[in-house]
């Protein structure tokens, strides 16, 4: 009996150090939150579509920040589950609009199984060869991840195709083309939204 209550008054003494000391991954959500906050006062709510891209800049602020715990493997299911949500989840807006929005200038298909340490680099090296009168960390760039609201997926989507966030993003005059990040499987062409992505591209280089 005596050996029963103190296994069961160390697993509480466990569990409520456990409750109390953060994770790594809290912490560096806490301390991200806290850089965002320094550099802007609160988020900036805006209508869904082209003017909630964010710079090349901040998406690799973001890599740079979590990339211990993003490691090499992890891809956007981790980003969105781990760091776009718990970031956003007091404002209950879009990262973009958490962390300042801009208007799209390159709209970004890709697979969300793809390792986001190699679609940084991507993006990255695709900003600096097609940055001109800009700086390639400034160039903007809708990422549907960062771009739509992650708390309410249903009203990104909209009535339909022709009136979810991606069409808008995609139709803006802003917008100069698309950039598709492939990986070695070329997994985006196995996507029907990346497909839809690609016939609108090809719709609107055709008129």
């Amino acid at each position: 009996l005596v050996a029963i209550c103190l296994g069961m008054f160390l697993t509480g003494i466990v569990q409520m150090r456990c409750q109390t000391v953060p994770t790594p991954l809290q912490n560096a959500q806490r301390s991200f939150r806290q850089r965002i906050r320094q550099l802007k006062q609160s988020p900036e709510p805006c209508a869904r579509g082209p003017k909630r891209s964010i710079s090349v800049g901040q998406l690799l602020a973001l890599r740079n920040h979590f990339r211990n715990l993003i490691r090499n493997h992890r891809g956007m299911h981790y980003v969105c589950a781990n760091l776009v949500k718990p970031l956003t989840f007091a404002c209950r807006l879009s990262y973009a609009e958490w962390a300042g929005p801009s208007d799209v200038q390159w709209f970004v298909s890709h697979c969300w199984d793809m390792p986001f340490e190699s679609f940084c680099c991507s993006i990255e090296a695709f900003a600096m060869s097609k940055a001109f009168a800009e700086k390639w960390e400034e160039l903007a760039v809708w990422i549907c991840t960062f771009a739509n609201n992650q708390w309410d997926l249903p009203a990104e989507m909209g009535t339909n195709c022709d009136d979810s966030s991606f069409f808008r993003a995609l139709n803006s005059k802003n917008c100069r083309g698309t950039a598709m990040i492939l990986d070695y499987s070329a997994l985006p062409l196995t996507r029907s939204w990346c497909l839809f992505e690609v016939l609108q591209t090809m719709l609107l280089g055709s008129s």
